[in-house]
């Protein structure tokens, strides 16, 4: 199984990228349809629209056969609670939890 975090683009590399370096170039795209994009390589496609879908959606992936791709949409950095969530001293968001869901909200970003 495999956990695919979509937030349209690389936004947490941009907004990396911005702290560290006060700039950032050539990231800004839309993600594809994830879910079509497994199916078309005989794999199985689930998106994860909620936090309270994503326990559902990894049982149910686990107890199929062979590879399962679960999208998972969360927000960018930039859109956050905190202006600035991340934690460099335990490499992860300390208002999104790994981006899973929101610590304040139990829900997923978007």
């Amino acid at each position: 199984m495999v956990l695919v975090w979509e937030d349209g683009g690389y936004g947490w590399i941009e907004w990396k990228m911005d702290l560290e370096l006060g700039e950032h170039d050539y990231l800004a795209f839309t993600n594809p349809d994830v879910v079509k994009y497994a199916e078309s390589f005989g794999a199985k496609g689930y998106r994860a629209s909620s936090a309270e879908g994503l326990l559902p959606t990894l049982r149910t992936a686990l107890d199929q056969e062979g590879v399962s791709i679960i999208a998972c949409p969360v927000d960018s950095p930039r859109t956050c609670a905190s202006p600035t969530p991340w934690d460099s001293s335990t490499a992860r968001c300390s208002i999104c939890a790994l981006a899973i869901g929101c610590t304040a909200t139990r829900k997923l970003c978007r």
